[in-house]
Formats: C-alpha cells, sequence, structure tokens
C-alpha cells in the first residue's frame, strides 16, 4: 500500500539531521523516508543554545517511497532575520512542478495573541499558530489551526500548541495532526492531498530555526 493510499499517517524523527519516516499508525509500515537534500545541518543541543541567531537559511527535505522513488520536496525559503513570520514552504514535484505551498497565517495568528491576552485570568495568556495550504496559483485550500498555547501565570514553560485542525472554507474538518498522527476525513483530489500528507513536515522545517 503507498503513502496515498492511507487515511492516518504517523510522522517520526528518525535522527539528529532532518531525517523522518512516515509510517502507517497500526502495524510501523515504512510508507516514505525523508531526508534533507539542500541546507546546512541543523542546530541542535549547545550548538542551538550559544547560536548568536536562529538559523534562517534554506533547507529542502525529499520523501522517497520505501523503494527509492522519488514523491515531492518540501523546500523552506529562506527566512527574514529579526522577523516573527515563519519562512513560507512549497510542495514541489519530482519534475520541479509547483504543488503548493504551506504558509503562516499571520492575521490569524495576531487576531489569536491579540483575543488570548483578554481572555485568561491569572497573569496567563494564549495563542493559536494558524497556518495556510495554498495551491500552486496561491488560493487557499484550507486553514490549519492550533490548540491554544498557554503561557505566563503560574506556569513553568508553555502548553499546548502541538495539535491542530485542518477545515474548509465552510469550517469542514478535513483532517486532524495529534500526537505524531495525521488522520484525514476524506479521499481528497490533487494538489490538496498531497499539501495535507507534506504539511506535518513543512510544519516541523518552519519551526525547526
Amino acid at each position: 500500500m503507498s503513502l496515498y493510499d492511507n487515511a492516518a499517517l504517523a510522522y517520526r524523527e528518525a535522527g539528529e539531521q532532518r531525517h523522518f519516516h512516515i509510517l502507517r499508525p497500526d502495524d510501523g509500515a515504512l510508507l516514505a523516508n525523508v531526508t534533507q537534500v539542500v541546507g546546512p545541518e541543523p542546530k541542535r543541543g549547545l550548538k542551538r543554545f550559544f547560536s548568536a541567531s536562529p538559523d534562517r537559511s534554506r533547507a529542502v527535505v525529499r520523501a522517497d517511497a520505501p523503494d527509492g522513488t522519488q514523491l515531492f520536496f518540501v523546500d523552506r525559503a529562506e527566512g527574514q532575520e529579526m522577523s516573527a513570520l515563519e519562512p513560507p514552504c512549497a510542495v514541489v514535484a519530482p519534475d520541479g512542478r509547483l504543488i503548493g505551498r504551506v504558509v503562516h497565517n499571520a492575521a490569524a495568528f495576531a487576531q489569536s495573541f491579540l483575543e488570548g491576552m483578554r481572555a485568561v485570568p491569572g497573569g496567563r495568556s494564549t495563542v493559536q499558530q494558524a497556518h495556510r495550504l495554498l495551491d500552486a496559483q496561491d488560493r487557499p485550500l484550507c486553514d490549519v489551526t492550533w490548540e491554544p498555547i498557554q503561557s505566563g501565570g503560574h506556569l513553568e514553560s508553555f502548553i499546548g500548541g502541538k495539535n491542530c485542525v485542518y477545515t474548509d472554507a465552510n469550517g469542514t474538518q478535513l483532517a486532524r495532526f495529534e500526537g505524531g498522527v495525521l488522520r484525514l476525513s476524506f479521499q481528497f483530489p490533487e494538489p490538496l492531498r498531497t499539501l495535507l500528507i507534506a504539511s506535518p513536515l513543512a510544519f516541523a522545517l518552519m519551526t525547526d530555526l
């Protein structure tokens, strides 16, 4: 069974490099191997701690089927210094054709920040990350809303913000990403199908600075 025939996909890191496995959750069967093909080695541990600035250089990973067939690339653009915006990711076919993009929904994020500052008592605040999946013509196909992140007050660290839902323009849930597993609600046409499958990899690149 191929990567595209599964309604549930598990994403697991496979090493210190940007290396991931996409697995079938029920039996752990390997559906795709994802490796970094462009960009410097990501900073980890003390290297990241003592770095003067985050690594905002371009980074590209490639997803291959178990037999080595190339499936798609996720290409994180070079980010801007001192910017709060996450750099966008292009999802590209093996022949170089643009499938679509995964972008940071800055407007929705800012709105949630303003609302979160007012909503939570006790010195805490909440914010929700937000992303959007676009086709090759930059037309919105899907909105991604993350669970709220809480911070401040008596909390010693951030909590939440690890799971998200995908919805269409009518608010219908298309998929959910929870505990490292993407669960698709329907069979989707292209390019949405590949964009959904690639999106957890894009999220990992966009936040791994």
